[in-house]
């Protein structure tokens, strides 16, 4: 799985009903919510989305800025950026900006590629699976960041996210799973059954490169350190 989810809450939860609900808009800022570790330190098979449902508070996003992700009307702007788009240089700035609750912008604060929430993902949320178990973060970190190779992924930035994302449940995800996992065997049958044979070798390299990794002495500790507060 990838570590980030659109939970659209409007309609059947389709990209379309999250649209028809705040149709006179060019751009929609649908923020994170946060998932922890939820007591998990093994690699597994199952889904991250059936496998992880604590997370952060829905209070949590009312006044504090968190990071959003951009849905946007594509013929309008040259490109997508990290988590904001960038505007073409001869459209003018008067795009209408709405939020994951419906709420236009002035009905809440927006500062480069955080805003706040008021309305507490009203329409939709990103499940942001950013620790997922000890082992894929242990992978993670000695991987580093996909876009801030710089970042410290150690003992700090597991403490900070970890304390804050696993003190609500959030399991709005978890009706998909069945369709999810219907639509997975579809693809793997159309590509005679290439898929899931990719997906468990996979599996098999994570767990190969987990216990290199645990060879090394700051590796374990760090490892150590996240399963006690997973």
């Amino acid at each position: 799985d990838l570590d980030e989810f659109l939970h659209i809450k409007c309609g059947s939860g389709r990209v379309q009903d999250l649209i028809n609900a705040v149709p006179q808009t060019d751009q929609i800022l649908v923020n994170w919510r946060l998932f922890g570790a939820g007591g998990h330190s093994s690699l597994s098979p199952r889904l991250v989305t059936k496998r992880f449902t604590r997370c952060t508070p829905i209070t949590d996003i009312s006044q504090s800025l968190g990071a959003y992700k951009t849905l946007f009307r594509t013929h309008m702007f040259a490109r997508p950026g990290v988590h904001r788009v960038h505007p073409k240089p001869d459209m003018p700035d008067t795009f209408k900006v709405a939020n994951g609750s419906g709420l236009m912008l002035g009905a809440f604060e927006q500062q480069n590629h955080r805003c706040t929430d008021p309305g507490q993902h009203k329409l939709a949320q990103i499940n942001h699976y950013v620790l997922r178990d000890v082992s894929s973060y242990l992978i993670k970190a000695t991987r580093g960041s996909a876009h801030q190779p710089d970042r410290d992924l150690r003992e700090a930035f597991w403490d900070r996210r970890q304390k804050r994302s696993n003190l609500s449940i959030d399991a709005g995800l978890q009706a998909r799973v069945p369709q999810i996992i219907d639509e997975m065997r579809t693809l793997d049958a159309l590509s005679g059954g290439r898929l899931f044979k990719m997906r468990r070798s996979a599996l098999a390299h994570y767990n190969a490169r987990l216990d290199k990794l645990l060879e090394d002495t700051d590796n374990r500790d760090l490892f150590v350190h996240c399963a006690r507060t997973a």
